[in-house]
């Protein structure tokens, strides 16, 4: 399949690409909240992500240096026709300042790598608007520059989940981006393989490389390092994760719960909401859902694991009345050699100012405990 970008506008603070390929014709645009030129190459860039690996064949109405070309061919797996000709140039080479760049949405997970990151840092997000209008509550409340977009009124979002970084491309030069980070968090990667583990630390966005601060964390550390490093933002936060009745918000809401519960944390959860109306899920259908209700289950109790879980087993209940689960708080380590020595220090330092450690033998033995259990349920090819 073919897809064509055509009648671009670049002009300072603004880009709008109209685009056609065999199913659809469209545009897409992106308006930044600074009024920063955009050079051509990080322009192409940005619309061959959106693309993912989808199309056989791309064109730009675009001029590119070569190697800019030559990265795009290899991520989208197509070839690449541009404007008149290809530059035959390097392509803008950044000054080494390792500057970082975070993908910052205000939730959770971002509060939290922005806590691990240098307090010199640059913030960028990427404001859908429409269902995701909500997280303006949040991100607006910090010094972010924000690109404005209508990647949600595209299909494009359904190619690849790197069209949330986006925005560091597009700021890249503005901020002279070394490092961009994205904040994403250890999630299912364990309960799959170590390659794809290996792959997510090693991620990298056109010339900038990620330091995944929070890759060893799960959801609940990755609430626990927010809890206490911004508890002030904790509730806002919260309110801007998901809409009232959906299941996801109320899964963060008993998690924050449980933290404030165990650290006794000064936070104050306002406008709470009930458990949703509808159960979704059931066990087996995902092993997040599942491998996190253990973790619920373990303060919470079965009712209010089974009020957003259907089908728990006995066995479930009961290994989570066994173990102590004290590594669903704490970091894995072998995330560390993937943080730069340089950085890796001052990471660990604000892991220990606020209770926050490192996986320790005991952690080690009962999380293959969890993930044993988890087999007779899901093929798992476990991290060490």
């Amino acid at each position: 399949m073919r897809i064509s970008f055509e009648n671009i506008i670049n002009k300072p603070g603004y880009i709008k690409a109209d685009y056609k390929d065999d199913e659809v014709e469209h545009f897409i645009e992106f308006e930044m909240s600074d009024a920063i030129d955009v050079r051509e190459d990080l322009v192409a860039v940005a619309l061959s992500i959106l693309c993912g690996q989808k199309y056989d064949e791309i064109h730009m109405e675009l001029n590119v240096a070569y190697d800019v070309k030559e990265y795009i061919e290899q991520n989208s797996g197509a070839k690449l026709s541009v404007g008149n000709h290809v530059i035959h140039r390097e392509s803008k080479p950044l000054i080494d300042d390792d500057v970082q760049t975070l993908n910052f949405s205000g939730g959770f997970d971002s509060l939290a790598a922005k806590h691990l990151m240098p307090e010199e840092k640059r913030l960028v997000t990427m404001d859908f608007g429409k269902a995701f209008a909500r997280e303006r509550l949040m991100f607006n409340q910090f010094d972010t520059h924000i690109v404005k977009n209508n990647i949600l009124d595209t299909n494009f979002r359904k190619n690849s989940e790197d069209f949330m970084f986006i925005g560091s491309v597009l700021y890249m030069d503005y901020f002279q981006t070394t490092y961009n980070i994205t904040g994403t968090i250890l999630g299912a990667l364990p309960l799959k393989n170590h390659n794809q583990f290996k792959k997510e630390s090693l991620h990298e966005i056109y010339k900038m490389k990620n330091i995944p601060y929070t890759l060893g964390l799960s959801e609940v550390g990755a609430v626990r390092v927010a809890s206490e490093s911004i508890p002030e933002k904790m509730s806002d936060s919260l309110t801007s994760l998901a809409n009232p009745g959906e299941e996801k918000r109320y899964r963060k809401q008993l998690l924050l719960e449980i933290d404030k519960e165990r650290y006794s944390t000064d936070i104050q959860i306002e406008n709470p909401v009930d458990a949703p109306e509808r159960i979704h899920f059931k066990w087996g259908d995902g092993i997040l859902a599942d491998h996190l209700s253990l973790y619920i289950m373990k303060y919470k109790g079965l009712e209010v694991a089974s009020s957003i879980l259907r089908e728990i087993p006995d066995e479930a209940y009961e290994l989570s009345q066994t173990l102590d689960l004290s590594f669903y708080d704490k970091y894995h380590p072998e995330v560390l050699d993937y943080i730069p020595q340089s950085y890796k220090p001052q990471m660990l330092n604000k892991l220990d100012e606020i209770g926050v450690t490192v996986f320790n033998q005991h952690d080690f033995d009962e999380y293959h405990k969890v993930l044993n259990f988890m087999k007779h349920y899901y093929k798992i090819n476990s991290i060490k």
